[in-house]
């Protein structure tokens, strides 16, 4: 094998080792369902503010990341589903637990209104770069019925 291949190679294979779960200054969006999805302990919510942890299990995906500029960052899930569904976000700083969440829970909202195509929203989130966090999207509907989301942070 040519060590010049050899070296790229791997330098190329660092460099993605290094950014996987990194957000850049900018924007992502991505969808995702609910459907077989593991539940956690609900944590109540007084947008943005994280209240109290709850019982009431609720389904939802968590996503680690990093930001690599400090500063405020918005963030917004919208339900893929009708009146009566919601898709809420939780913010977790270094690590997330879904039996006890609310240790870790630094921003939230639930302000969502699926009937009415309004998206819950989480804005000027201080984020500090290097850190670990996790965006945690739940289904914040009483019956666990949303279907889905449509997530973008910026």
């Amino acid at each position: 094998m040519n060590m010049r291949f050899f070296f790229g190679i791997t330098l190329l294979l660092i460099i993605l080792s290094l950014t996987a779960g990194a957000v850049f200054a900018g924007s992502v969006s991505f969808s995702g369902t609910f459907a077989g999805d593991p539940t956690m302990a609900v944590v109540t919510i007084s947008t943005p503010n994280c209240g109290s942890q709850g019982v009431t299990q609720v389904l939802y995906d968590a996503f680690p990341f990093t930001v690599t500029v400090t500063g405020a960052y918005s963030f917004s899930a919208a339900s893929t589903g009708g009146s009566g569904t919601r898709a809420s976000i939780y913010i977790m700083n270094s690590g997330f637990n879904p039996a006890a969440a609310l240790g870790n829970c630094i921003a939230a909202s639930n302000n969502g209104n699926a009937a009415a195509s309004i998206p819950a929203t989480l804005n000027n989130v201080n984020l500090t770069a290097g850190t670990q966090y996790y965006v945690v999207i739940f289904d914040d509907s009483l019956s666990q019925t949303t279907p889905g989301y449509n997530f973008s942070a910026n």
